[in-house]
């Protein structure tokens, strides 16, 4: 890049790529280390303005909803959020949503999605554990069906229905919390 363009233009041609790299590079450090989450969302917001600079608060309000998601993506901050009872949890993604600029406004709809969501969970971890039981013991497609639409209404029910025919299972999979 340097070679072809300069080293003043090439920095601005892929000051982007450059940022985002040295992002990329912070949040793997921070998923390593030791320490809380309090710690590891002091590290990250240190990181975001060394990386963006005097572009901090301009490129957070643009870009809060994927810097605060690749945050909670990192496997130690599920591992944590993970072990927390839901009043802890939600306290604690209260936190760093609040901790990484959203609005009041913002992170209660955060809260009520969030609330939605370990419900949906609650939900589909329960159908999962009758399901099996009832598929341990041959279950017919209509016994199925029943069973969907008692869990999850008729037309969620289909969608349920459409997701295991082509082998996914929407309810074995990993929770994110604060995504999904």
């Amino acid at each position: 890049r340097n070679e072809l363009f300069g080293e003043e233009v090439a920095a601005e041609i892929w000051a982007g790529e450059i940022r985002n790299e040295k992002i990329a590079t912070s949040l793997k450090q921070i998923d390593q280390s030791g320490g809380d989450l309090n710690q590891k969302l002091s590290s990250y917001k240190a990181a975001l303005n060394e990386a963006l600079g005097e572009q901090t608060d301009r490129h957070m309000e643009a870009r809060r909803y994927e810097l605060t998601s690749r945050f909670l993506e990192l496997p130690s901050v599920q591992k944590e959020l993970s072990h927390m009872s839901p009043d802890d949890r939600n306290e604690t993604l209260t936190q760093i949503r609040k901790g990484l600029g959203m609005d009041v406004e913002a992170i209660e709809r955060w809260k009520s999605l969030d609330t939605e969501r370990d419900d949906r969970w609650k939900t589909g971890q329960s159908y999962m554990s009758a399901r099996d039981a009832l598929t341990s013991g041959g279950a017919s497609d209509s016994d199925l069906n029943e069973l969907r639409l008692k869990y999850f209404g008729p037309e969620q029910a289909e969608v349920i229905k459409n997701e295991e025919e082509s082998g996914f299972f929407r309810y074995k999979q990993e929770r994110v919390y604060g995504k999904n």
